[in-house]
């Protein structure tokens, strides 16, 4: 009788059952902080600017305050007045000191409404403020 020779193989075995859970779960944590950051941005068509810089800086925490074209001001899907608007940036600055303060306003909406909002935001002392543009030739509405 003759025996065989069991013939060991060498290797490994990459189980790759984990490697889709966290793929998924990667997946899912993406879709569900896209709809935060889109629940700030309301669709405006911005003004146009030749030039300006990019928010760089560090910032503790941001309020976006969007202006539509009817000119109301709505921050994070809820309108607000000014007086309204004030008191909700005052508590938020008393929350952070690096409050920062986006403006986005359609171009169509009169100036005196963001003067109005910047005008609040100096008497509450903020200094972070920035007002969106989009590049020039850039006429779509932005989301």
């Amino acid at each position: 009788m003759r025996l065989q020779k069991k013939q060991h193989r060498y290797g490994c075995v990459i189980n790759i059952a984990p490697l889709i859970d966290v793929v998924f779960l990667l997946i899912i944590f993406f879709m569900v902080v896209s709809q935060f950051t889109q629940k700030e941005i309301e669709a405006v068509v911005l003004p146009e600017a030749g030039q300006g810089e990019l928010m760089g800086e560090k910032v503790d925490e941001r309020i976006i305050v969007n202006v539509n074209r009817q000119g109301e001001m709505i921050v994070e899907e809820q309108a607000h007045s000014l007086r309204s608007l004030g008191g909700l940036l005052q508590a938020a600055r008393r929350r952070s000191s690096g409050l920062a303060v986006v403006i986005r306003s359609d171009r169509r909406v009169h100036w005196e409404t963001v003067r109005a909002i910047m005008k609040v935001c100096a008497d509450l002392k903020l200094n972070r403020v920035r007002l969106a543009v989009a590049e020039v030739g850039q006429i779509e509405p932005t989301k």
